[in-house]
């Protein structure tokens, strides 16, 4: 029986944390046509994952509708991604994973299947996230299944200590990006449940603020 390499011990390590959800069966792009509508990949990742390309020309290409709008995040994800896996479970029938060589282990964010236009409470929210959506349904931590923008049907509305009602659509354990639904137009505000003098703070530019997020940490590894 054949040794398994380090590469494929690390991502084995991380299909681990989504074995709850039936089988899982691992792709790694690029894939020939047959093989990516076999596997049923969507149209908005059909051209990054087939034909011949790197991993960084295949997410640069991938993120390409979102390159004004979290430049850093695509930026990001092209120079530190080791691997782009897609994956089939039981429960998800496609979800790609943007994986991250910590050193002696993986970490890995995990962008869900697009879905279709999003709810009619989004047109009150001062940015167009269908952009984001129309790429991934969520993409977050593989792990702790936050870090970054949640599956729609994640969304969820919280009360804030200011009377305000925020529809969280943004989660990083015990923080989150909210819209406050409350008021005329709609504001933007960070929760930092851990912070003592600003748990409440208002965020001017969402999209700035969620590139910031999601790329900072990989830019601090340069």
């Amino acid at each position: 029986m054949a040794k398994k390499s380090a590469t494929a011990k690390k991502l084995d390590a991380l299909l681990k944390y989504i074995m709850n959800e039936g089988q899982v069966v691992a792709h790694t792009p690029p894939f020939d046509s047959a093989t990516a509508q076999r596997i049923g990949v969507p149209p908005a990742w059909f051209e990054a994952l087939t034909g011949s390309a790197t991993i960084s020309e295949q997410i640069l290409k991938l993120w390409t509708p979102l390159a004004k709008v979290m430049p850093r995040t695509r930026l990001a994800y092209a120079a530190h991604a080791v691997a782009l896996v897609a994956v089939q479970t039981g429960t998800h029938p496609l979800s790609l994973l943007y994986c991250f060589d910590l050193g002696t282990q993986w970490t890995a964010q995990r962008g869900f299947l697009p879905g279709g236009p999003l709810p009619p409470i989004a047109t009150r929210f001062p940015v167009d996230l269908s952009t984001l959506y129309a790429l991934h349904d969520g993409l977050v931590n593989i792990a702790s299944e936050e870090d970054g923008p949640m599956p729609v049907e994640q969304w969820h509305a919280i009360a804030d200590n200011q009377g305000g009602e925020l529809m969280e659509v943004l989660s990083e354990g015990g923080r989150g990006l909210g819209f406050d639904m409350s008021v005329d137009p709609v504001r933007t505000y960070w929760l930092d449940a851990d912070s003592e003098k600003d748990s409440v703070r208002e965020v001017k530019d969402p999209w700035a603020f969620m590139d910031e997020l999601m790329a900072s940490w990989l830019e601090r590894q340069e």
